[in-house]
């Protein structure tokens, strides 16, 4: 009769299990599910999806694939129901998830579908639901693709999985891979070849680049943090990385008004540059302020700030390109152009800012006026959401932004051997003068602080007597050499650099001149 249901009993040489058919009509059926259990999930309580819309996104339920076939016996539930849901990936066409020691995948192709389709046999495609083997317990937080394998990371270790050709439920393999600790608080990312990691140290955070060498399968995590081991704090919360620009931003909560950046330079499988700094941001007093969220899309940096005066997406380019009209880029932040009112009465132009700010600002003349363009126009701030200068500037647009501090320190300077891998530790050096090789540069200020001293400060302003289109109230960018006296013994003396104008810096290495004095000789 159609529309029954039957089970079909399997014997001691049958290699499947008991399974359940419909009857459709006649002899023909279908196999389905046993009647009576559950064979929905709950889609509230799973992941939702963004969908893209005209002008915004919407947040909606999902349609999961339903059970089909079996029972709980021989098609059970995944191993994600009634367990939280650590994180979600995507790997070799299946959608994932990561639930306690559990890795579930979807079917291939078919990313809402976690139920077999058939139990009488196992399929290529079918979804995939495995526990990782260890000595000891390893709860998975975290699941990056990197290097065409998936690789798994928990508190104390790492796994990969890896398989020959398509990824399927017999030929899927876990195995660990290393073992070292990591701060499952947030995800790892990845860039080019690399991944990085944090790992907690006290009161600090240790950042560990992890891959795998060329032509071997060794596995290995340098620190890359291990020359600053008091500089990255502890409570990473979000990293964020491009391979364009090589870099590698990190967020704590512990200051969420700077962002901590490692930039690297490879030539090769040598690496040349390993450098670590901080950005530091003028968000608020407000309780809450700081910045929240960062992500990097091609070579721009967004983030989520939230400020006194609401919450704002603000985006940072992390490439130098020129303002439109101008040889160089306006160095501010928030920084925005607006076209100002002219007051006759007042003689005043005034600018009406798109977010409140109390501090100081800049009012810099954009590449549209035909003369003396990217002058610093002097201004005051009447209130918060407002900028005045005396004269008429209305005609064009002007720059306005939040100026911020460049600031460079010199690391002690030394005698160095063997090719310059090696400092000299012994003997005097009294450095007497230091010299910078600057490009395309407006201002700076170098300060010398002497151990026991006061500080002494070179002002670099940009004006060269004699030199060509060097004019008063014009922008002279230049290329040279400064030249500043230091006069002290090179480890009881900071060297800092350091600009807070809008105009642009670079620096391409720096040279000192000294006496070294020894009173005995290596043999």
């Amino acid at each position: 009769t159609a529309g029954r249901y039957y089970e079909v009993i399997g014997d001691q040489n049958n290699a499947f299990d008991n399974y359940y058919v419909k009857s459709l009509s006649g002899t023909a059926y279908e196999e389905t599910v046993k009647p009576g259990i559950t064979y929905q999930f709950d889609a509230t309580t799973m992941p939702h999806a963004i969908v893209p819309g005209s002008s915004a996104f919407t947040l909606q339920q999902i349609t999961w694939g339903e059970r089909t076939a079996g029972d709980l016996d021989s098609a059970p539930d995944p191993s994600i129901v009634g367990s939280k849901i650590n994180d979600i990936f995507f790997f070799k066409n299946r959608l994932g998830f990561l639930s306690s020691e559990n890795i579930v995948m979807s079917a291939a192709g078919d990313f809402y579908r976690f139920f077999p389709e058939t139990v009488t046999t196992i399929l290529a495609d079918s979804p995939i639901d495995v526990s990782i083997s260890h000595t000891k317990v390893s709860l998975l937080e975290h699941a990056v693709a990197f290097n065409e394998t998936l690789t798994l990371f928990s508190d104390a270790t790492q796994f990969i999985i890896d398989s020959e050709g398509n990824l399927t439920p017999q030929t899927i393999s876990i195995s660990p891979s290393t073992e070292f600790e990591s701060d499952i608080g947030v995800a790892p990312v990845g860039a080019g070849t690399n991944l990085y990691f944090p790992s907690k140290k006290g009161e600090f955070s240790s950042i560990r680049e992890y891959y795998i060498q060329s032509d071997t399968v060794i596995r290995d995590a340098l620190e890359v943090s291990a020359h600053i081991p008091k500089y990255v704090p502890k409570n990473i919360v979000k990293m964020a990385t491009s391979s364009n620009e090589d870099i590698l931003v990190c967020l704590s909560s512990e200051d969420r008004s700077k962002l901590f950046v490692y930039k690297w330079y490879n030539d090769g499988e040598q690496k040349l540059q390993s450098s670590w700094s901080q950005w530091q941001f003028d968000v608020s007093t407000a309780s809450n302020a700081g910045i929240y969220d960062i992500k990097i899309i091609e070579n721009d940096l967004y983030l989520v700030i939230i400020r006194g005066d609401g919450v704002f997406l603000e985006k940072m380019s992390l490439q130098y390109p020129n303002d439109s009209g101008l040889d160089f880029n306006v160095r501010a932040d928030r920084k925005t152009s607006l076209t100002g009112t002219y007051s006759s009465g007042t003689g005043l132009t005034t600018w009406t800012l798109p977010y409140e700010y109390d501090g100081d600002m800049i009012v810099v003349k954009s590449g549209s006026w035909p003369s003396r363009k990217g002058v610093d126009i002097s201004n005051s701030r009447p209130n918060t959401t407002t900028i005045t200068a005396v004269g008429d500037y209305s005609s064009q647009p002007v720059i306005v932004g939040v100026p911020y501090t460049f600031s460079y320190q010199f690391s002690a300077q030394h005698v160095r051997e063997n090719n310059g891998q090696q400092a000299v530790q012994s003997g005097r050096l009294q450095l007497r003068t230091m010299r910078v090789n600057y490009e395309d540069t407006g201002y700076f200020k170098v300060q010398v602080t002497p151990n026991g001293r006061a500080t002494n400060e070179y002002e670099f302003t940009g004006v060269i007597l004699n030199q060509l289109n060097s004019t008063i109230e014009d922008v002279n960018l230049s290329d040279g050499t400064f030249r500043f006296p230091v006069q002290s013994k090179n480890d009881r003396v900071n060297i800092t650099i350091t600009s807070d104008n809008y105009l642009p810096c670079a620096f391409q290495n720096a040279e000192w001149e000294g006496f070294y004095t020894i009173r005995s000789q290596r043999i």
